[in-house]
């Protein structure tokens, strides 16, 4: 739960010291959406990222170190042209999100504040949202260096080919 997940980060953040160059990048997963409403949820979590210097929180959003986060609607409305000019000045940035699994079949236990017949709805919806993200950054950056970070396995969220250029982290699968 929300408390539980904020106790660990306060200790391992703390324990980071004042290294400026270190600091913890992280997303949901589906345990934490089981206890309260999804979007609630989410909205818990930024809002103690935003107090924490060494805890960066990414729901559908791509972390640009000289930039800050770009959030869903930046990275949706931006040009490609823009969204280069940005990555330009990084070494690396992070695409963060849960990505959900509209892709796999399987039952699990996400969006428990929802009826059973609309949680795979849900989980499609916001699978088909975070691949839109994916695609507009993909076609954008293409080769430049994205770390994409997420919950789920790619395959779950997009059919889509893997960038050669990224790196994948999921943690679902342990």
């Amino acid at each position: 739960n929300f408390d539980y997940n904020k106790y660990f980060l306060d200790k391992v953040g703390w324990n980071l010291g004042n290294k400026k160059h270190c600091f913890w990048i992280y997303v949901l997963g589906n345990h934490e959406l089981f206890e309260d409403n999804y979007e609630e949820t989410v909205e818990k979590y930024r809002q103690y990222a935003k107090n924490k210097d060494l805890v960066i929180f990414l729901h559908n959003e791509l972390y640009i170190p000289e930039y800050g986060i770009m959030n869903e609607r930046e990275i949706l409305e931006k040009s490609d042209g823009e969204i280069r000019h940005i990555a330009n000045k990084n070494k690396v940035m992070v695409l963060g999100g849960i990505g959900f699994r509209g892709l796999n079949e399987n039952n699990g236990k996400t969006f428990n504040e929802l009826r059973e017949e609309d949680r795979r709805i849900y989980e499609k919806s916001e699978s088909k949202r975070f691949e839109k993200i994916y695609t507009k950054l993909i076609n954008a950056i293409p080769d430049y260096p994205v770390i994409v970070l997420t919950h789920m396995p790619k395959e779950d969220w997009s059919n889509a080919p893997y960038n050669s250029q990224w790196v994948y982290v999921s943690g679902h699968t342990h």
